[in-house]
């Protein structure tokens, strides 16, 4: 297991925002290879080029560890995924009720081979045989020859039939509504989305401060271990030369064995933590975290507070109650209209018979204007009409009940933050005195004016008040990144 160290990373440092240029260009050309060299136009023109670069508002920003494993992970949860995926369904099923008047054109092909099947016989022959018969008997000729019965079968031995189907509606009264909805729900999900990226941007930063104050708890750890060894070197020579006894010694031995365990425990943490953050930004777990310093860290988390500001009514809980307001108001609107009829246009023109032919007696032309009304469905409409009605009541209710938890989180995240930054200065005045205690025994006890209980007490003192400034510090990063979530947007 690596040792944990506090460094730049490469992905970036400093504030947020601090503009870096895109390209590198190395050290530009001294005045004298300028002046003496045959490429005196091509070098400057790559200084103008690297001088453009460094001016332009448009090339790269440098971003922290912190927002880079932010915009990684919004870019591969698969909960997110799964929720755009989502927000494209609706923005398509949108775009679908927005058509709602455009007209349909098919085309309906059919083609039959038929044997058997019924038959109806039709007496001809035995209706006009005596006739005929008569009529020969009286002209002496044969003029007039029987027939036979005729058999007409039902179905066609061939038959086909090929046309072109065009309807247009002219009349439909939910199609507004229907719009409306369609759009409310693609506006749903998008809120939903937004909600999503809020909140695992806020788990993100919160894993990797996570990782930070275990791998500073780590040097703490360390800190203290090499002062306890030195500690007990400095105990041995004094024991060597008579001036200190064994129990001395085996209280430091103690010491060390309890602050070896702290520190495994503190690794074990570091790596506990960097796992949790790997599995937000769906990687493998023991992937390396970049590190960056807790004050670049503040400050970056400060100026991102600073800039991106926003209301409460931006919050997207308050989106999604507003989108599903919208839906309750269009589902009204939908079955209100429902009581007027539907009038669509419907025209057909083809070509049928016993094969494909395009003569006049082939071809056929239809055109019907249809009309759908519905007059009853036993009060089933103005059931669902004072449903939508009753959701509508129970929507603004739960938003004005949202409102007030939005404005309590605004001002408890103010409230933490205001508190977290007294901590910090309370913590560091206690380790300042906890470090100049400690300074002064351990010259004490080297002097042999002090005991080694009291050297002990006073490092551990000092121990706990740097973890307490630790502690307190991240506190104020937790209550940035809370500021954030409640006030600012992705």
């Amino acid at each position: 297991m690596s040792d944990f160290k506090l460094t730049r990373s490469p992905l970036g440092s400093g504030p947020l925002f601090q503009q870096r240029p895109a390209v590198f260009f190395g050290p530009l050309v001294d005045r004298e290879s300028i002046i003496g060299s045959k490429s005196a136009f091509a070098g400057l023109a790559v200084a103008l080029f690297a001088a453009l670069a460094f001016a332009s508002p448009l090339h790269a920003q440098s971003m922290s560890p912190m927002e880079a494993y932010v915009s990684m992970g919004l870019e591969t949860n698969p909960t997110l995924l799964s929720t755009r995926a989502a927000l494209a369904v609706s923005e398509a099923a949108s775009a679908e009720s927005r058509n709602a008047y455009m007209p349909s054109l098919g085309l309906q092909s059919r083609y039959t081979r038929s044997a058997g099947g019924r038959t109806i016989e039709f007496p001809v022959g035995d209706l006009l045989n005596p006739v005929y018969g008569a009529l020969n008997g009286l002209t002496g000729s044969s003029s007039f020859p029987a027939i036979q019965n005729e058999e007409i079968r039902f179905l066609r031995k061939t038959e086909q039939e090929t046309k072109a189907n065009l309807i247009q509606p002219l009349f439909l009264p939910g199609a507004s509504a229907w719009r409306r909805a369609a759009s409310a729900d693609a506006d749903r999900v998008g809120a939903s989305l937004a909600s999503l990226e809020r909140d695992l941007a806020a788990g993100i930063r919160d894993a990797y401060l996570s990782w930070i104050q275990a791998g500073q708890a780590v040097q703490i750890v360390e800190a203290a271990q090499a002062q306890l060894e030195e500690a007990h070197r400095s105990t041995s020579a004094l024991l060597d030369n008579g001036l200190a006894t064994n129990d001395a010694l085996f209280r430091i031995e103690a010491d060390l064995s309890d602050i070896r365990q702290r520190l495994a425990v503190a690794k074990n943490q570091v790596e506990l933590a960097a796992a949790a953050l790997n599995t937000l930004l769906s990687r493998p777990i023991d992937t390396p975290v970049d590190s960056i310093e807790i004050a670049a860290l503040e400050a970056d988390l400060r100026v991102y507070s600073e800039s991106r500001p926003s209301s409460i009514d931006d919050r997207p809980e308050l989106k999604v109650l507003d989108a599903a307001d919208d839906a309750a108001s269009a589902g009204i609107t939908q079955e209100r209209s429902g009581r007027l009829p539907q009038v669509v246009l419907a025209a057909d023109w083809g070509i049928q018979g016993t094969r494909y032919t395009f003569a006049d007696d082939s071809d056929f032309r239809t055109a019907s204007v249809v009309a759908t009304w519905t007059l009853f469905d036993g009060r089933r409409r103005s059931a669902r009409i004072q449903r939508a009605e009753a959701q509508q009541r129970q929507v603004a209710a739960q938003r004005a009940a949202v409102v007030d938890q939005l404005e309590l989180e605004v001002q408890a995240a103010r409230w933490r933050l205001e508190l977290a930054e007294s901590n910090v200065l309370a913590a560091r005045d206690g380790r300042t005195s906890a470090a100049s205690a400690f300074r002064l025994t351990e010259r004490r006890y080297k002097e042999g004016m002090a005991t080694v209980l009291e050297l002990l007490d006073a490092r551990r003192a000092l121990t706990l008040a740097e973890q307490q400034v630790l502690i307190t510090r991240v506190d104020v990063l937790r209550a940035l990144v809370e500021h954030i979530r409640v006030t600012t947007t992705i």
